[in-house]
C-alpha cells in the first residue's frame, strides 16, 4: 500500500498541472532557441474542456501587457458589463514603425457559447508576436504594415453562465444572449433570460418579427430598444473611436461567410452595396473546408435584423461581415471543441483566415490565371506577344489590388518555372495594362533561366489590374485525359501568401486550328519516324529477296536471259521458227474456216511440235539491237 502511495505522490510532482502549463514568459516569444509548440500547447490548456475562462483569459491578457506592451501589444478595458465583467480589446502593431495603418476589428463571443471565436483570437496573437520576434514574413508584414485590433469575448456575462454550466455539468449549452437580468421574465427560467447580441443594434432594429423577436424567452430577442445593451453600446463607440477599414464578426461555427445585408429577405442579396469586394473574398478566403457564402436568408432560410455588420457597413460604411469558423474536420464544427488535438488543428486552421483579413484591410494582390493556351498563329499576330515564333505557350496571370487600400510602391512579382518538361523555359514577358498600351518589362538582376524577378510599372491603387503574360519557347498541349502538370510558380515579393501556381491545362489539339497543330504535336513526329522505319526494313527485306521488280512500274517489255547453254545464234533460229510455224498453224486455221475440211493429222503433229518449241523458247519483246545479250564462251570463240 505504501509503495502505491508513493508512486502516486511521484506522479503528481512529475506531471505538470494545468497551472504550470499556462505560465508563459516573455523568453518564450522573444529567444530564438524557444519552440512554438509549448505555446500552442497553452491554448488547449484551459479549465473549461480545454478552453479558458475568464479568469484564466484575464490572465493571459494581462501577461501580453506586462512582457510587450512596449512594442508591439496595447491591451486595454473597453467597459464593464451589467455584471461587472471587463470587455477587452487588444492593439497588435509594431509600434516602431509610427506611420497611419489599416485597422480590422475581430469581435467574437457575440453569442455566448461560440467559445471557439475567442481562442482561434488568443491564439493567433500568441503565433503573431512569436512569428515577429522568430522572423516570420507573414507577422512581421501584419505587424509593420497593419493595426489587428481584437475584442476576443464581447459578451463575458453570458460566455460566465457556459462556463459554469460545464462546471457544474461537464458538457456545453448552447447560448445566445448575455445575462441581462433587469430583462428577466420569470418564464424564462435560468436559460432563457437576457438579450441577443446579434440582434440589439441599431440598424433596421426590430424592423420585423422574421429578423428577430420581440419575445423575452427567445432565443433572438432583441431587447426593449435598439442598441439597449452595454455591451453593444461599447462595441459602437470604440467602432466610431477607431474607424477601421475592415469589421469582421467572428461566430461559431461551420465555415460560413455571412455579407450583408442580412435584412433582405432575397437571397440573392440585390441590396448588396459593395458586391465586387464581397466577390474578392468568396474567390480568396483560405477557409478550411468548403465554402458557403451569403446572407443571412440565403444561408439560415431567415433575415434577420439589427445585425452587426448590416449596421456598420450601413451607418458607418466600414466593410463588414460575418464569419463562423469550421475546421477540415467535422468533429471541430461545434461551439466548444472537447478534444485538444482537434481544437489545436481548428485554431491553427482558421488562424491563417485572420491574416487573411488582415491583409486584406490594406494592399492586397489577387492573382488570378486568365488564359493559358497555346499561340498558333501567324507570326504578324504571334508578335505582338514578343516572339517571332509561331508555336508558343502563351499563359496570362491578372494582378489586381482587391484590398482596401492603395498599393505604397511597385511590387516586385517572381515568376518560377517548376516544371521539368525540357526545353519549356521563359522565352518572352510582357505587362499589359489595363485598358492601356503594352509596356515591356525589364527583368530584375536576381532574374534566372528558370526564374523572372521583375518590377511592376507603378504602385498598385485600389481597384487597379494589370496583365503579365509569359511565353514559353515550345507549345505545351496536354490531350483531354491527361494529368495536370504545374508550369508556373507565382508570387508578390514582400507581401505574404500571395501566390499561385499555374497548371497547363487539358487542350483538345484537333480543335486547334491551324496546319502548325499538327505538325506540332510530337506525337504525330514520332509516328512518323516509326512509320518510316517499317517501311525501311520491308524495302531491304524485299531487296534481299529479289523482288524489286515488284515494286517498279509496270512496263511495256519483259527481259529473260537465256540459258547458258545456248548460243545467240540458236536462240535467233528458234526464234525464227517457231514464227514460221505459228504463220502456217494460222493460215491452216483459217483454211479450216472456209473449206470446213478435216486437218491431216500430219499437219496438226507438226502445229504441235512448233507450239511446244515456241513455248519454250524465251520471249524477247524488244529491239535487239537496243539490248546486249551476253553469250557463252563457245559461242564467242566461234565467231
Amino acid at each position: 500500500m505504501s509503495c502505491v502511495v508513493a508512486c502516486l505522490v511521484l506522479l503528481v510532482l512529475t506531471v505538470p498541472t494545468l497551472g504550470e502549463k499556462r505560465n508563459l514568459t516573455k523568453s518564450d516569444f522573444v529567444e530564438a532557441s524557444k519552440e512554438w509548440d509549448p505555446i500552442r500547447k497553452f491554448h488547449s490548456s484551459g479549465s473549461a474542456l480545454g478552453y479558458f475562462t475568464l479568469k484564466e483569459a484575464e490572465e493571459y491578457i494581462q501577461f501580453l501587457k506586462d512582457s510587450f506592451s512596449s512594442e508591439i501589444v496595447e491591451a486595454r478595458v473597453l467597459g464593464i458589463t451589467i455584471n461587472k465583467k471587463n470587455l477587452y480589446a487588444i492593439h497588435l502593431t509594431n509600434k516602431k514603425i509610427s506611420s497611419k495603418k489599416p485597422k480590422v476589428v475581430f469581435t467574437g463571443m457575440m453569442m455566448a457559447s461560440a467559445g471557439t471565436s475567442m481562442m482561434v483570437m488568443y491564439y493567433t496573437i500568441s503565433q503573431l508576436i512569436y512569428g515577429f520576434y522568430h522572423e516570420d514574413e507573414t507577422a512581421k508584414y501584419l505587424l509593420d504594415n497593419r493595426e489587428l485590433i481584437f475584442l476576443p469575448c464581447v459578451n463575458p456575462d453570458g460566455y460566465q453562465f457556459v462556463t459554469d454550466w460545464i462546471e457544474r455539468k461537464g458538457y456545453v449549452t448552447p447560448r445566445y444572449k448575455n445575462l441581462n437580468d433587469a430583462q428577466l421574465s420569470t418564464e424564462c427560467g435560468e436559460y432563457g433570460h437576457g438579450v441577443s447580441l446579434l440582434h440589439n443594434f441599431g440598424f433596421n432594429w426590430g424592423l420585423d418579427d422574421q429578423g428577430s423577436s420581440p419575445l423575452h424567452c427567445d432565443t433572438r430577442y432583441r431587447g426593449m430598444t435598439p442598441e439597449s445593451e452595454i455591451e453593444t453600446q461599447l462595441i459602437t463607440n470604440f467602432m466610431k473611436e477607431q474607424k477601421p477599414s475592415l469589421y469582421v464578426n467572428v461566430d461559431a461555427y461551420s465555415n460560413l461567410l455571412i455579407f450583408p445585408n442580412s435584412y433582405d429577405k432575397d437571397p440573392e442579396n440585390k441590396l448588396q452595396p459593395i458586391p465586387e469586394f464581397y466577390q474578392s473574398i468568396i474567390e480568396e478566403v483560405p477557409l478550411p473546408k468548403g465554402k458557403r457564402f451569403g446572407n443571412h436568408v440565403a444561408i439560415m432560410g431567415t433575415p434577420a435584423n439589427g445585425d452587426p455588420a448590416d449596421h456598420f457597413l450601413n451607418v458607418e460604411k466600414i466593410p463588414s461581415l460575418t464569419w463562423q469558423i469550421g475546421g477540415s474536420n467535422l468533429a471541430t464544427w461545434k461551439y466548444i471543441v472537447d478534444n485538444e488535438e482537434n481544437l489545436l488543428t481548428l485554431l491553427q486552421e482558421n488562424a491563417k483566415v485572420l491574416h487573411y483579413f488582415g491583409q486584406k484591410t490594406g494592399e492586397y494582390i489577387h492573382l488570378r490565371k486568365e488564359v493559358n493556351d497555346s499561340c498558333l498563329r501567324p507570326y504578324e499576330e504571334c508578335r505582338l506577344y514578343g516572339t517571332t515564333s509561331s508555336t508558343v505557350t502563351l499563359i496570362r496571370v491578372a494582378l489586381i489590388n482587391s484590398g482596401l487600400a492603395d498599393g505604397l510602391e511597385p511590387r516586385l512579382i517572381q515568376v518560377v518555372l517548376t516544371s521539368t518538361l525540357g526545353m519549356n523555359l521563359i522565352h518572352g514577358y510582357i505587362i499589359e495594362k489595363k485598358d492601356g498600351p503594352i509596356i515591356d518589362a525589364t527583368p530584375e538582376p536576381e532574374s534566372s533561366g528558370d526564374k523572372l524577378v521583375f518590377r511592376a510599372p507603378s504602385t498598385f491603387k485600389k481597384g487597379d489590374q494589370i496583365s503579365l503574360s509569359l511565353l514559353l519557347t515550345r507549345p505545351v498541349l496536354v490531350y483531354p485525359g491527361d494529368e495536370d502538370i504545374n508550369l508556373l510558380h507565382f508570387k508578390v515579393l514582400g507581401i505574404p501568401s500571395i501566390t499561385l501556381d499555374v497548371q497547363v491545362a487539358s487542350i483538345d489539339a484537333s480543335k486547334i486550328e491551324g496546319p502548325t497543330s499538327v505538325l506540332n504535336n510530337p506525337l504525330i513526329w514520332v509516328i512518323v519516324a516509326l512509320i518510316a522505319i517499317a517501311l525501311g526494313l520491308i524495302g531491304l527485306c524485299l531487296f534481299r529477296r529479289g523482288r524489286v521488280k515488284s515494286l517498279l512500274p509496270d512496263k511495256k517489255y519483259e527481259i529473260a536471259s537465256p540459258s547458258s547453254d545456248e548460243s545467240s545464234d540458236d536462240a535467233k533460229k528458234l526464234k525464227k521458227k517457231a514464227s514460221g510455224e505459228t504463220k502456217k498453224s494460222v493460215k491452216k486455221r483459217k483454211y479450216k474456216k472456209f473449206s470446213e475440211e478435216p486437218k491431216s493429222s500430219e499437219s496438226d503433229s507438226d502445229t504441235n511440235r512448233s507450239r511446244q518449241k515456241a513455248k519454250a523458247t524465251p520471249r524477247i519483246d524488244i529491239e535487239m539491237s537496243r539490248v546486249a545479250i551476253p553469250q557463252s564462251d563457245e559461242a564467242s570463240e566461234s565467231n
